[in-house]
């Protein structure tokens, strides 16, 4: 195991399990059965068949492999494994600390397990690069490295402008070509050929990884990967599309930080696409001012309407809220305020409201109306939110590119990392070195044009006064 400790703020814990737990491992005994059976005689086996003798036998109900150790009430540890890699987490206290060494020293006196540096700038994980400020206020989770070698295997690492890749590939990571050629090829269902099956199912699955870090992407993924067993050339020229916008974005991740008015509040948009056959579920859930779980998936049944296609994805995120409460108490989280979930679907926001049957909505299973039955118990607000303003959109649909930015800039984050100090210092550097640059070609030459030269002096005269 690769186990890298660090201490953390408490707002950050909530959103590393979360954005790096996609699913559930089951159980995670260090030994294995026959190694328990010969150690039975062994007074110590008991103690370190697995985790919970170092926890206390605290092990999530929601997620098998998060482990918490308390005292007293009091969490001072806590452990979470994927399936060969882990992280340890402490408060800042002296309790915590003390205990958190001696978990430590036992897990590598037992099983050898080395130990990295703690609270580090930067390091690598499950793929993903992190950076952390100074003073561990702000978080940014990226794929740059796994991007990269992408772009060496798929593309020799050639993604720079060209008529093959025009520059509008590094705006979007999709447009309307995708989904003509989604339609064509669910139309016709033609089996592939061998070489292209193995193409576009190996770029598709790569790129379904970066999924979870760069969640811009997953609209069109959705399409793209409902293709697997049919692809064609347009769809992987699109896939292809998707890759060179990575690369070209390749320094964009998720940013967590404490500061703003939402840090500490816990709320989720959700949308849906209507389709005449199985709709899209698109929902997003906030923490530390940027999205700790999204999801976008085609839903399991025919909707009849929008708004039964809006009460299947409120049902879905409701489920999903349940899940990310209760494991964000068992990590030592209380949510501040009231837990919101927002839709832009007024019918769907009426029937979460109102316990009436009327004659289009009759039809509907009860068990669409789970929000309704969480805001009846108060675990979560249902407010309305107009549909420009509905991130969720992100992941129901192939945008057009301003709205796209506007949702993603709200999904990442994006810009939260300007106000720390080392930002603040690269920026001056860079523009130092801009200015000298400018200064340097916009000298006063001889010209026939007046107007011309007045125009490079004043830029120039401009800029420094900026500077200053």
């Amino acid at each position: 195991a690769d186990i890298r400790p660090e201490r953390y703020p408490l707002f950050l814990t909530s959103s590393e399990f979360l954005r790096l737990l996609d699913r559930s491992l089951g159980g995670t005994p260090f030994l294995s059965q026959d190694e328990r059976d010969e150690r039975k005689g062994d007074a110590d086996a008991g103690k370190l068949d697995s985790l919970d003798a170092f926890f206390g036998d605290d092990e999530s109900d929601e997620e098998k492999t998060v482990y918490a150790y308390r005292r007293h009430g009091v969490q001072l540890a806590t452990l979470v494994l994927y399936v060969d890699d882990g992280r340890m987490h402490w408060d800042d206290t002296k309790a915590s600390d003390q205990r958190a060494g001696e978990i430590r020293d036992r897990l590598h006196g037992r099983f050898e397990i080395d130990f990295g540096p703690i609270d580090p700038a930067e390091d690598y994980f499950l793929g993903a690069n992190r950076t952390t400020s100074a003073n561990r206020d702000v978080k940014t989770i990226r794929a740059t490295s796994y991007i990269d070698s992408m772009g060496e295997r798929y593309l020799d690492g050639e993604y720079g402008v060209c008529k093959d890749m025009p520059g509008s590939w590094g705006e979007t990571p999709a447009d309307e070509e995708l989904e003509r050629a989604f339609e064509e090829a669910t139309m016709s269902r033609t089996p592939a050929s061998p070489d292209l099956f193995q193409r576009y199912n190996s770029l598709v699955g790569s790129e379904r990884h970066c999924v979870k870090y760069r969640p811009d992407i997953s609209a069109a993924m959705d399409l793209l990967g409902c293709c697997l067993t049919f692809p064609t050339e347009r769809l992987y020229r699109c896939a292809v599309r998707v890759l060179v916008y990575l690369l070209r974005t390749r320094r964009l991740g998720i940013t967590y930080t404490k500061h703003g008015e939402d840090a500490e509040r816990l709320f989720a948009r959700a949308d849906a696409n209507w389709r005449s056959t199985r709709s899209t579920t698109g929902f997003c859930v906030f923490l530390a001012n940027a999205v700790i779980a999204h999801k976008c998936q085609r839903q399991g049944c025919i909707a009849m309407s929008t708004t039964e296609a809006e009460l299947v994805a409120l049902a879905q995120c409701a489920i999903e809220m349940i899940y990310i409460i209760s494991l964000l108490k068992f990590i030592g989280y209380e949510c501040k305020g009231d837990v919101v979930v927002e839709t832009d679907n007024k019918g769907a926001w009426e029937l979460c409201h109102k316990y009436t049957s009327a004659q289009h909505t009759r039809h509907i299973d009860r068990k669409l109306f789970k929000l309704r039955e969480m805001r009846g118990a108060g675990i979560v607000k249902v407010q309305y939110i107009p549909t420009d303003e509905n991130t969720a959109d992100l992941f129901t649909k192939v945008l057009k590119r301003q709205p796209f930015e506007k949702h993603r800039k709200v999904v990442l984050n994006t810009g939260a990392g300007e106000s720390t100090d080392e930002v603040k210092q690269q920026r001056v550097a860079a523009l130092s070195a801009w200015k000298t640059k400018r200064v340097f070609h916009t000298k006063p030459q001889a010209t026939s044009c007046k107007q011309t030269s007045h125009l490079c002096l004043r830029g120039e005269r401009t800029w420094g006064e900026t500077l200053d």
